[in-house]
């Protein structure tokens, strides 16, 4: 009763947004004594807990109630809210946090805004007590509520000139309706989650985290004061950090629906364009050695399928607001990139909302092919769907049109759209059974150039010769880094915004990783001589910075094989020996080699991961969970703010070959050495530390559990059969269920409706497809029941009056009074 007492009063005093500084009297300091003094082991462990809350609040103790929000969480919400709004109403400094940090504070934050937004969403706030005892407002009557001095609303109120004129004078306060104390409720919310989120998204546009500073990745020096980007040594590049970067990028995404569903008139786009731009470049990083999106692990990802679901409505509207009178530059580099990021997350309704966005209708005059007048833009669609035999043929030639033309692109994007291209074309071209028995066997290709089924199935045209003419504008973009680079290494290319020194080095790797693996999967000397062409091309006029190119190693290996010794002939795998001495284990391994089931595994081994399939179309699910949920995730109808598949490892045998043949290490066996490096509450107590720790898991409480159904590749065999015999089983019952005496009676009491429905003064409407439905089954099943109950009656008087004892009698006379107080209403809704 002391308890229950004490955290009535703490409850009025420190209800929400309430400071410890404004109620500090010293009637709060003896209950707070008082508090002190209460047995806990005498108390429930929930009235410990709001205890130990109210406790911490007024102490000033903030790090102790991260662990209490968890607790909350489940069954005391608005405790938790309490918690968090006091954890979050001071500003910090979120500017120099790293990406753990980051990680944390925002899956923290998301749980913040995500509770405010769920009292907008409540229908009738006044009648959940939660509410009301957080909020301070008590209830007067049924209609009747006192906002009481000194709380969160009462000051709202006072400082809003429309919000006193909703309101009536009280010795206590004010007092209003239902309809009005709602309404001061969810406007002050939309206010905080307004406030609060501009405030976190501010800071994490400042945020170096979201960003990698090339010139450090690859020099390990950068030279330029306040660098607004991340310094990350190469040695921390694993599969975690990649995935924790890509992590961060979805929890703003995820806040700031909130924000935006609670004021959908604030103009979204431009943040909307910033933020899936740089989820872009989080999933398709420059450099190769940053990660790929095979590395991507839905697992890690905030709230998975349900996060998932909002990354896709933003996509889905920022086709719709992309407009094509934007400059070139900006057009086209957004068009390529979102167009990958959607085929890649929503591959099934992608080409459907694509089709109708006003910017694949028309666009800029230099899309427009000269002679037919083509719009090139249905070109990359056409290329990333796949579905086409001419995909491989169209992607090349929208490439050439943005090269030959000298279109405004951004290079990376650039890069990325040509490396999709290249990768169908080497593997619809290596499943040719004239090259192998078992398709794709023995094959050495970047992972992930293997994530999608579509590169796998639909039958594709491989032209040699638009390849030749893809290599040699790959050449002449080669050639026209090299100058860049050699003339001013702070000038960029005009062509090709955003492309600085160092990034040209960066992208320049790329366009000599993706050639290198197309000269070693093609036996053709057309093919490798444009190849050979420009790797001697750039190893006979280095760039004057030589030796900041990283793949300068890759040039020099492949020269020293094409050059051997006297009496020598050049290794068969030339490139391939060069590529695995550019992809020397630094950063994320990218390299992954396909063995068949039922080939001698051990024939040749490379340095790479192994991969054991039986049938190519497995490729893709064995490899990377990836494609996996981007084919399963459902489809987005309607903004969804409540946000993968792990990897089958049962099917998968991906293995790291090194003299010891030791196992490839996987994602969750980074956590370990992650933690101790940069925690933010690395001088907290242990109870703080913890609270951090099981974050992560609380983090799947603020979404509904998904159906297993979801989670898997589709129905087995067994299952199939299954439900056949269930549905034939079905229909065979439903032809039966209706005897011929039933079909009659049901045909002539539609027959009687439907005379009835065609005289005069009838008049048509809705009810007539009542009338003409379901009435006459209706009226059949009463008569039926009418029948039924008449021969039950006619029982009860025929044989059951001679054999029952009395008391059973009078029973049975209350049924025959019940039973025949029905028969009126029935004959009344037959006629």
């Amino acid at each position: 009763r002391a308890a229950d007492t004490i955290l009535e009063y703490f409850w009025r005093k420190c209800s929400f947004r309430i400071t410890v500084k404004s109620i500090a009297d010293e009637p709060m300091q003896h209950f707070i004594a008082l508090a002190d003094q209460l047995e806990t082991n005498k108390l429930t462990p929930a009235t410990c807990d709001l205890i130990s809350m109210f406790q911490n609040i007024l102490r000033g103790n903030h790090e102790p109630l991260r662990n209490l929000a968890l607790g909350f969480y489940k069954h005391n919400r608005p405790a938790a809210l309490l918690c968090l709004d006091h954890i979050f109403s001071r500003t910090t400094d979120i500017r120099t946090f790293a990406v753990n940090e980051m990680q944390r504070f925002l899956e923290q934050f998301h749980a913040y805004a995500r509770l405010l937004y769920l009292i907008l969403t409540f229908p009738d706030p006044m009648e959940h007590r939660g509410i009301q005892r957080l909020f301070s407002i008590v209830r007067l009557s049924r209609d009747e509520f006192l906002i009481p001095d000194g709380t969160f609303l009462h000051n709202n109120v006072m400082e809003t000139r429309q919000g006193i004129t909703w309101v009536s004078e009280h010795s206590s306060g004010y007092t209003a309706s239902r309809r009005v104390v709602t309404q001061l409720l969810q406007q002050s919310i939309r206010t905080i989650l307004e406030d609060k989120i501009s405030e976190i998204d501010d800071m994490c546009c400042k945020s170096p985290v979201f960003s990698q500073c090339l010139q450090f990745l690859i020099s390990g020096v950068c030279r330029r004061d306040n660098c607004p980007q991340e310094h990350v040594a190469v040695s921390k590049l694993d599969r975690q950090y990649y995935n924790n970067r890509v992590a961060i990028h979805i929890w703003q995404i995820l806040i700031l629906q909130f924000m935006y569903s609670a004021h959908p008139k604030i103009d979204r786009r431009k943040s909307m364009r910033h933020w899936l731009k740089h989820l872009y470049e989080a999933i398709n990083p420059p450099f190769f050695i940053q990660g790929s999106p095979a590395d991507l692990d839905m697992n890690l990802m905030p709230l998975r399928l349900d996060g998932m679901k909002v990354v896709k409505l933003w996509i889905r509207e920022f086709f719709y607001s992309l407009d094509p009178s934007h400059t070139q530059a900006e057009f086209l580099t957004a068009l390529m990139g979102m167009t990958s990021l959607s085929f890649a997350f929503d591959r099934d309704d992608a080409p459907v909302y694509i089709s109708r966005a006003k910017c694949t209708i028309s666009g800029p005059l230099g899309l427009f092919r000269k002679g037919d007048n083509r719009y090139m833009v249905h070109d990359l669609l056409n290329s990333y769907q796949g579905a086409t035999r001419s995909s491989i043929s169209s992607g090349i030639l929208y490439i050439l049109h943005v090269l030959d033309n000298r279109l405004y692109v951004n290079l990376s994007v650039l890069c990325d759209c040509i490396e999709d291209i290249c990768s169908a074309f080497v593997i619809k071209f290596r499943m040719d059974p004239d090259l192998n028995k078992f398709p794709l066997h023995n094959v050495v290709l970047p992972c992930n150039w293997l994530l999608f089924p579509h590169k796998f199935t639909a039958e594709k045209d491989t032209k040699l010769f638009l390849m030749g003419k893809l290599l040699d504008e790959i050449a002449r973009l080669v050639e026209a880094l090299r100058i860049e680079t050699s003339i001013d290494p702070r000038l960029q290319l005009d062509r090709f915004p955003l492309a600085g020194p160092y990034e040209i080095h960066a992208h320049s790797s790329q366009y000599f990783h993706f050639p290198d693996v197309i000269a070693h999967n093609f036996r053709n000397r057309f093919v490798r001589d444009k190849v050979d062409k420009i790797i001697l091309s750039l190893h006979n006029n280095p760039p004057s910075n030589w030796r900041l190119a990283n793949y300068r190693k890759l040039v020099d290996v492949v020269v020293r094989y094409m050059t051997p010794l006297p009496e020598q002939a050049p290794p068969s795998d030339v490139y391939l020996r060069a590529l695995l001495a550019l992809d020397d284990n630094k950063g994320v391994s990218n390299l992954v080699h396909l063995v068949h089931k039922t080939m001698n595994q051990r024939t040749r081994v490379y340095i790479v991961r192994r991969l054991i399939y039986e049938k190519t179309i497995e490729i893709p699910h064995l490899l990377s969970s990836y494609a996996v949920i981007a084919q399963s995730t459902p489809r987005v109808e309607a903004p969804a703010f409540v946000p993968g598949v792990g990897h089958c490892k049962d099917r998968l045998e991906v293995m790291q070959h090194d003299e010891k043949e030791i196992t490839e290490p996987q994602p969750q066996d980074f956590e370990g050495e992650e933690e101790g490096e940069e925690d933010v509450t690395a001088n907290a107590d242990t109870e703080t530390r913890d609270a951090w720790e099981t974050w992560d898991v609380a983090a799947t409480l603020l979404a509904p559990d998904l159906d297993e159904s979801l989670r898997t590749n589709g129905p087995s065999v067994e299952e199939e059969e299954a439900a056949c015999k269930i549905q034939k089983a079905y229909r065979r019952y439903v032809r039966r269920r209706s005897s011929r005496a039933v079909n009659t009676e049901i045909d002539a009491m539609f027959m009687t409706c439907l005379k009835e429905t065609q005289s005069s003064e009838w008049r048509s409407g809705y009810y007539t497809f009542l009338f003409l439905g379901p009435l006459p089954h209706l009226l059949v099943c009463l008569e039926r029941g009418i029948t039924l109950t008449r021969a039950a009656i006619a029982k009860t008087k025929g044989h059951l009056l001679n054999k029952e004892s009395h008391e059973k009698l009078e029973e049975l006379g209350k049924q025959r009074s019940g039973i025949a107080s029905v028969l009126p209403y029935s004959a009344t809704y037959n006629n």
